[in-house]
């Protein structure tokens, strides 16, 4: 347990400052001047410098909700999954929310997995993280600490109790449908190809489609059908369980020309774009 953790500092930590984020994001893509007017609307009094580009736009980016820089910001599959489930009810936009941070916690952070063993003295764990968060400062680290388990306490996947901290075992169950890949592999390789070719006739049939809009789009079909959340790993990790090449089609991988964001990673080499041949 001496590992870094490489938690950023998420100045925007609040939830519903969030989802307004996130709605603002939805209904203005590519559009910089309308997200930054539409943010500030909710700030009064405050500089663009402090709250557009110095919290939301980073906090965003370091949650992996938004992609893109300068007239190109944009949801990314994650960001628009949530929004797309807060318009079904508040409740589901939660839901969403609370699958994404789970699992960005799981990948990078480990620590739901810690204290879904036992509860822990809430100050001792505090004393050990903050040791072990890359920071510039001490307070640093422990700002980062706070605004984090901040979300994590009012995303109910934490709890307080008698100066212990503990993982929110109610939520288990759900949470283990939400991150699963098994419940939605038997409906993925249809959704894949189907939203394959709905962003292809969107493009005037221009073969080759970001992989990213592939994962937003199938998100959102197997949301919107299913209730299903697929998160962009869990999109990624079926993805790489398809055959590339059969009798009915053939997938080829198209790779980055510059530095893009949220790249397809594939047998040690990352991707961009895919482009599918059909044989029959």
């Amino acid at each position: 347990m001496n590992e870094k953790i490489k938690l950023p500092l998420i100045k925007a930590y609040k939830i519903d400052r969030l989802l307004q984020a996130l709605d603002i994001f939805y209904n203005h893509p590519f559009d910089r001047d309308s997200l930054r007017e539409s943010i500030l609307q909710h700030y009064n009094g405050k500089e663009e410098k402090s709250v557009f580009r110095g919290m939301i736009i980073p906090s965003l980016r370091h949650l992996g909700f938004i992609i893109g820089y300068e007239n190109d910001l944009r949801l990314s599959a994650n960001g628009n999954l949530i929004v797309i489930a807060k318009k079904r009810s508040y409740t589901e936009g939660i839901r969403v929310f609370k699958a994404v941070i789970a699992e960005i916690d799981n990948i990078n952070f480990g620590i739901l997995e810690l204290l879904s063993k036992n509860p822990l003295a809430f100050n001792k764990l505090k004393a050990q993280l903050v040791k072990r968060i890359e920071a510039p400062s001490e307070k640093q680290a422990l700002e980062r600490f706070n605004h984090w388990f901040s979300m994590l306490i009012d995303l109910e996947l934490l709890y307080r109790r008698d100066e212990k901290i503990a993982f929110a075992k109610e939520t288990i169950t759900q949470m283990k449908i939400d991150l699963s890949t098994k419940n939605k592999e038997r409906y993925f390789k249809n959704i894949f190809f189907d939203t394959y070719n709905k962003l292809l006739r969107k493009q005037e049939n221009v073969p080759i489609v970001d992989i990213e809009d592939l994962r937003r789009e199938a998100a959102g079909e197997l949301y919107q059908r299913r209730n299903l959340i697929l998160t962009e790993s869990q999109f990624d990790f079926l993805l790489r369980r398809i055959s590339f090449i059969t009798k009915k089609y053939m997938i080829s991988l198209g790779r980055s020309m510059g530095a893009d964001e949220k790249l397809f990673e594939y047998k040690d080499n990352y991707y961009r774009t895919v482009s599918i041949r059909f044989l029959r």
